[in-house]
């Protein structure tokens, strides 16, 4: 961030980028409307519709309709200032108008192509204002006529195109933008208008374009209000209404994260900062398996809540990202229950569906692993459910809500009778777990409670009483090998020290000895020593004396020698037993601080009826370390306690639910007894503001602010900031959990039009400046041409992160260890995004097809508008599918618990940069009547894994080629090899990939693909050839 405006502290931007994206949220709806949304539109011919002039007849309806929802919308009125109808009276509406319609191709009442195609398609929208006499005019300010993004190529990287015919290329569509500038305002003819609008799409093909592709454009002009269509976003544009038309203060946590400042880094925790942060660890959902090192790590910098508002955790494919938030919203719900605080407010939340569903399934396979003491209920997340999902929440078993008061599944469980009879069934369960016969709840949450209190006194002490085993034995490490050696040393030194006691009283024995004999025996030889005999004879006496006493070598001493010898022995173990003295009482303390740990392990293993394992207490990469054991045992006993807690609180709290009013306090203690029953919340970015929401003293309606506890955001690689922002808005900590080289973001604003509403909303003056907000990830656009997202959820984390730990390659935390893939696979990916920093976890030896394999199709390529198909290579790919499917069906139905319900479906998907060929690819499998159904562009593969990926290529060496699609940028080869479990295959034309150039995606793909001559795959008709 380097544009001089941002640097400005006096100048406060937080509005003005929650009105940028507010208005960039509403503009994308318009633009990415489809032809469901105009089913209520009336039709009328096209010259009608260029006479501006529309029939009175066919759009009263319209005023009357809009008109109602105005009288029944809530609004605030006195005595002294009612409201009547003229307050209610509509002059002129805003209307959606699709000038064309597209339809798809039928003969003799049959498709001509597979059933993928779309029947009916818009292909160019525009909008304007009609009064009641029914005369058009231009919406001055509205948007400019636009072309479905969806028939524009590329459509790929945008997750658009599958089903629609491709017209032309957005780079010509901004093309004519500047080329034909306009200005919209009433001066501005309405026949003006319209034709600018059809030179648009003309500009752009003709009408042989729809033909080629099975499609006949009908001159049948659809009209309907722009306030008849169901916003997606109109959830997240009224919340940031709320602080835009009243300038009320924006909530401290979309403050942040939607500022242009960065977050200076905090130094690494050390070894036993992190190791000691497993303190605040204090549940799992399931005890299957213990977290990973990176799992682990991460929860070690996010029990810092002070330090960690906004956290960002980085998730490839494979590394266990729900693992890791099941661990987290355990812990939470166990922290509340022990400290017996109001339940958190959870909720995981994602832009698509897939990922929604995704967090509600391992849910919903927690609370079916856990035997809970409620009737009839088996999950920890209550899904806030759209209307539209409804058969699909019923479907797969999800306890859900919908808006409106006592709806959805969850209903049923807030009723008297259900309430009695789930006090009955939960003392029946109580009672007989502990063999007690209690009959109060309040009781039996404190019995509860005291057994929380134990088990994580327990946790606590054992993940202390490790880490002072590894502290004793760092800090005595420079005196023993290993702390068991103490008490070993110990009884060495107390024989030393007995030893050398001995040896100095047998010394002093020695001594009075030697001075007996030398008063008595020497005296006079020594006094007539001068004498030579004598002097021998003095010398024949000693010897003799110091050949008794294994003290004294043999060779000849005079007095003074004897004497010195004794002396010195007796000093030098003096000394030495001085010493051994001294080695006792360290000795001695290390042995009772030993003895005093090792007493403390010993009786919590009593307590934990296993051994302690005080090994390698840092390294988290050891699984059978402390942490680990503590995983599968106290972390998860204290969350099903926790369950128990909360159950009991919830029986003596939901009756009071229907007391609740719409008012603030009420709502969050709504949301609170809800919380009760579930630890996680589990709803889209769209909907979820209109869950949380309050009257206001006027009767308006208001989301929250600051009522949820934690707000986590999966798949954030793949969401704009302007979409994230409505729920951040009600949240109090951030946990953003994504993979910014996975699917980017979908976009639909071009850049032009966003560099217009950055300047008109004060977000920069200039080009220079708006290319400098590229790096920010909160603009709404992208490169068209790529399919890079501009706006980015994980950028903004990245920019707002305490940590960037000194291996990891991107700010934020980072999973590491992959468990999806066959080794050969993630190897790739890991090559190509993640600097080498992942760590396959899989083993398995794969025999049926390469990990990574190839089958070289000498195909043509076919243009279709801007996009490119193969129908060759789509044929190839069919018929050797045909070849091998009971193969395959038989490969994964061993792998599957689901056995006989497998289908092809569920074992192969099949991928490629081009919409058009994914269209040719659907067509052939319908023509051969076969079924699959994830194929397409990367889209297709959202949140989708199989045995078998196929990647279908496109290009040939006949066309001369720039730069492959697949190669402006890593995600797309990323993504397709990463969805790949046990093999991914490449159909196409093999001599466009260069081994020679690893440093380009296909080049480093074609390293792996040709590295073994076992990796290339044949049809029957292949190996004839």
């Amino acid at each position: 961030m380097n544009a001089k405006f941002m640097n400005d502290s006096k100048l406060d931007k937080t509005h003005a980028i929650i009105d940028y994206w507010r208005n960039s949220l509403a503009d994308a709806d318009r633009i990415s409307l489809s032809a469901k949304d105009m089913d209520q539109a009336e039709i009328f011919p096209l010259n009608e519709l260029l006479s501006g002039h529309l029939s009175r007849e066919k759009i009263q309806h319209f005023f009357e309709e809009a008109e109602k929802r105005a009288r029944d919308k809530p609004k605030y009125s006195s005595k002294k200032f009612p409201f009547t109808d003229d307050d209610f009276e509509i002059k002129q509406l805003q209307v959606i108008i699709a000038p064309y319609v597209a339809v798809k191709n039928y003969r003799h009442g049959q498709q001509i192509v597979g059933e993928y195609r779309t029947d009916k398609i818009f292909p160019l929208w525009m909008m304007a204002n009609l009064n009641r006499e029914g005369i058009l005019t231009v919406d001055e300010g509205s948007v400019y006529p636009w072309i479905d993004r969806r028939c524009l190529a590329p459509p790929e990287e945008c997750g658009r195109g599958l089903g629609y015919p491709i017209l032309g290329d957005v780079s010509d569509a901004d093309a004519f933008y500047a080329k034909h500038a306009v200005s919209l305002d009433t001066t501005l003819e309405w026949r003006t208008f319209f034709s600018y609008a059809n030179n648009l799409l003309f500009s752009l093909c003709d009408g042989s374009v729809f033909s080629k592709q099975d499609y006949t454009l009908t001159e049948k002009s659809f009209v309907l209000p722009k306030n008849s269509i169901a916003e997606p976003s109109q959830n997240i544009i009224a919340t940031y209404d709320q602080y835009l038309l009243t300038r009320k203060t924006i909530p401290a946590l979309l403050k942040k994260f939607s500022s242009f400042s960065d977050e200076p880094y905090c130094d690494d925790l050390s070894p036993k900062e992190r190791f000691m942060a497993s303190c605040e660890h204090l549940g799992q959902m399931q005890m299957g398996y213990p977290l990973s090192a990176s799992q682990r790590e991460s929860i070690s910098y996010f029990s810092d809540p002070e330090r960690n508002e906004i956290v960002t955790i980085h998730g490839p494919p494979g590394t266990g990202k729900t693992t890791l938030l099941q661990s987290i919203i355990a812990s939470n719900w166990v922290e509340c229950a022990l400290e017996k605080k109001n339940p958190p407010i959870q909720v995981a939340t994602s832009t698509n569906n897939l990922a929604v569903t995704n967090i509600l399934d391992r849910l919903n396979e927690a609370g079916k692993e856990t035997i809970r003491w409620l009737p009839n209920f088996h999950t920890y997340g209550l899904y806030l459910a759209p209307s539209h999902q409804i058969e699909q929440a019923k479907k797969n078993n999800y306890e859900f809500r919908l808006r409106r008061k006592n709806s959805g599944s969850i209903a049923e469980f807030y009723n008297a009778d259900y309430r009695d009879y789930a006090t009955r069934y939960f003392l029946e369960k109580f009672n007989n777990h502990y063999l007690k016969s209690e009959s109060s709840l309040r009781n039996c949450q404190e019995f509860i409670h005291h057994e929380l209190l134990l088990k994580n006194t327990l946790l606590r002490n054992c993940i202390r009483c490790v880490n002072d085993f590894h502290s004793l034995e760092k800090l005595l490490s420079h005196r023993y090998d290993r702390l068991e050696a103490i008490e070993e040393l110990f009884i060495e030194n107390n024989r030393a020290i007995l030893e050398i006691e001995e040896e100095l009283k047998s010394l002093k024995q020695l001594a009075v000895s030697w001075f007996s004999f030398k008063i008595k025996d020497l005296k006079w030889l020594c006094l007539f020593s001068w004498i030579p005999f004598i002097k021998q004879l003095l010398m024949d006496r000693i010897r003799l004396f110091t050949l008794q006493h294994d003290l004294f070598q043999s060779r000849n001493f005079n007095i003074d020698d004897v004497e010195k010898v004794i002396e010195d022995r007796m000093s030098s173990h003096a000394s030495l037993l001085k010493q051994l003295e001294k080695d006792k009482e360290v000795l001695q303390s290390d042995k009772e601080l030993f003895a005093k740990l090792y007493g403390e392990k010993v009786k919590l293993e009593e307590q934990l009826g296993f051994n302690l394992n005080t090994d390698n207490a840092s390294d988290f990469t050891d699984n059978s370390n402390v942490l680990c054991q503590m995983d599968q045992t106290l972390r998860y006993d204290l969350f099903v306690l926790a369950t128990h807690y909360w159950e009991a609180q919830w029986l003596q709290e939901s009756g009071k639910l229907d007391q609740l009013d719409y008012h603030r306090d009420d709502r969050e203690k709504y949301w609170r007894i809800q919380a009760m029953l579930t630890p996680c919340f589990v709803t889209t970015l769209h909907s979820g503001p209109g869950f949380f929401q309050y009257k206001t003293n006027f009767q308006l309606f208001e989301t929250l602010e600051d009522v949820i506890d934690l707000l986590i955001i999966d798949e954030a690689g793949q969401v704009m900031p302007a979409i994230a922002g409505g729920m951040i808005s009600i949240a109090k900590r951030l946990l953003l959990v994504g993979d910014a080289k996975q699917i980017e973001p979908i976009f639909s604003i071009s850049e032009k039009m966003d560099f217009s509403n950055t300047k008109k909303y004060g977000l920069c003056t200039n080009v220079d400046e708006y290319h400098s907000l590229k790096t920010s990830g909160i603009l709404c656009s992208g490169d068209a041409a790529t399919g890079h997202a501009y706006g980015n959820l994980i950028t903004v984390g990245q920019r707002k992160s305490k940590y960037h730990l000194k291996e990891d390659p991107v700010p934020g935390l980072f999973l590491k260890e992959h468990r999806r893939c066959a080794k050969e696979i993630i190897s790739y990916c890991n090559e190509l995004c993640y600097n080498n920093q992942l760590i396959p976890m899989t083993n398995q030896q794969f025999s049926h097809y390469p990990p990574m394999g190839y089958l070289h199709v000498k195909g043509r390529e076919k243009k279709i508008g801007t996009s490119r198909s193969n129908p060759e290579e789509a044929l190839k790919i069919v018929q050797w599918i045909q070849e091998n499917q009971v193969k395959i069906l038989s490969m994964c139905r061993e792998d599957s618990k689901k056995n006989e319900k497998i289908n092809l479906s569920d074992c192969i998907g099949i991928v490629t940069p081009f919409a058009a060929q994914g269209n040719e690819i659907r067509s052939t499998l319908y023509a051969h009547g076969l079924k699959i159904d994830k194929v397409g562009t990367i889209h297709s593969l959202q949140g989708a894994e199989r045995p078998i990926i196929i990647f279908s290529s496109v290009y040939t060496t006949f066309e001369g080629q720039g730069t492959f699609f697949f190669d402006r940028s890593v995600n797309m080869l990323n993504v397709a090899v990463s969805r790949a479990k046990r093999s991914f295959l490449v159909f196409g034309d093999m001599d466009i990939f260069d081994a020679s150039k690893p440093s380009q995606p296909s080049g480093l793909l074609a390293r792996y693909l040709f590295a073994r001559n076992e990796n290339k795959i044949y049809t029957s008709q292949c190996k004839m050839e």
